[in-house]
């Protein structure tokens, strides 16, 4: 295999497997968000793994296949190595919190102050392998969400996961902390604010989404490639590069009780601040839901290929930083781990399309 662009890459379509986000959803070519097939006519471009290392090079640019229904807002991320982890450790004192600080709130909205302590800077560098995947090039969006909404995705027993089906009953929620309420001053939440982030969900709102949407949460892993680029584009800081954050590239606080917009700002804003990838927002705005589980020693004994997180643990991983964090808490590899069950008005994700070989 002389030149990865000579060579034809036949993708055969399978079924999509519908189970729960905390675990591995593929999806082939020929299936939507929707649950429809559409056949992706040219899958030339797709990445073999024996010449990832050059096809890496350039898949920015000229790797993806076609965009299809489903996929016109999503970044497609090709198969090869990354670097995962930090390779600067930075003091987990440094800087400020922000006003909000790592304020956070139970589902029911009440404050919950311990969550400033459920800190990980994924100090432990090591690279690692993925296969190819979509993203979501933004946020998801309470428009978007709406829609989920209205289809009955509270009411679908088959979207949740038996501890968030529970959770839904036993806390009768039917939509996001504070939808709809035009008197709370943070969240812009809700169908009058329709190009803004969500806010205000859990993780198990979030998984339930993404099922529905015929999609995943991303792993913490595919979420940190898709903000780093492949290892050509190094370990960098931020989705940037090393670059200092400043209002022109996120959405956070920048000084001490200063903020860039002071709450969560459009999903399609700070472009910027896209990745490598392209992928808008991955730093601030809002902090994004992993499929993970949380092991602070996960990285020392993860595999080296699609690593899935633990197979169990008792919180979920948010990543991305929010607008409420100043710049040590909105890098690529910050991890914050907290209850699945966490919505604030700082809490939203994004979602992942994998594909099969």
């Amino acid at each position: 295999m002389k030149n990865v662009f000579g060579v034809v890459v036949f993708i055969f379509a399978v079924a999509l497997v519908f189970s729960s986000c905390a675990k591995s959803t593929k999806v082939n070519l020929e299936h939507d968000h929707k649950h429809a097939a559409h056949k992706i006519d040219d899958a030339k471009h797709a990445t073999p793994k024996e010449a990832v290392k050059s096809a890496e090079t350039a898949a920015v640019k000229t790797d993806a296949p076609p965009a299809q229904k489903g996929f016109e807002d999503m970044i497609f991320v090709p198969a090869g190595e990354f670097i995962m982890g930090k390779a600067n450790k930075m003091d987990e004192h440094e800087g400020h919190e922000g006003h909000e600080g790592h304020e956070h709130h139970d589902h029911h909205g009440h404050h919950d102050h311990s969550a400033h302590k459920e800190v990980d800077f994924g100090d432990h560098t090591h690279n690692v392998y993925l296969s190819p995947y979509y993203i979501d090039k933004y946020e998801v969006t309470n428009k978007q969400y709406e829609e989920f909404i209205n289809a009955g995705g509270y009411e679908n027993r088959g979207l949740w996961s038996e501890d968030g089906w529970k959770w839904r009953v036993e806390n009768n929620v039917t939509k996001p902390n504070w939808w709809g309420n035009a008197d709370s001053p943070r969240p812009k939440s809700g169908p009058q604010f329709p190009d803004y982030s969500v806010t205000g969900v859990s993780w198990h709102e979030a998984s339930a989404y993404a099922k529905w949407a015929g999609k995943a949460l991303p792993t913490e892993a595919q979420w940190e490639k898709a903000a780093k680029g492949g290892i050509e584009n190094g370990n960098h800081l931020y989705p940037w590069g090393n670059n200092e954050p400043t209002c022109e590239f996120a959405n956070f606080c920048y000084e001490k009780y200063k903020f860039c917009v002071g709450g969560v700002d459009v999903a399609k804003s700070y472009e910027n601040g896209k990745s490598p990838y392209g992928a808008i927002n991955m730093s601030g705005n809002v902090w994004e839901w992993c499929r993970d589980w949380y092991d602070r020693g996960y990285y020392a004994v993860s595999p080296s290929n699609d690593p899935q997180g633990p197979v169990s643990g008792a919180k979920k991983i948010l990543r991305g930083g929010s607008w409420a964090n100043d710049k040590a808490f909105i890098g690529s590899t910050y991890r914050l781990h907290v209850q699945p069950k966490l919505r604030n008005y700082y809490n939203g994700f994004r979602c992942v399309v994998e594909l099969t070989d």
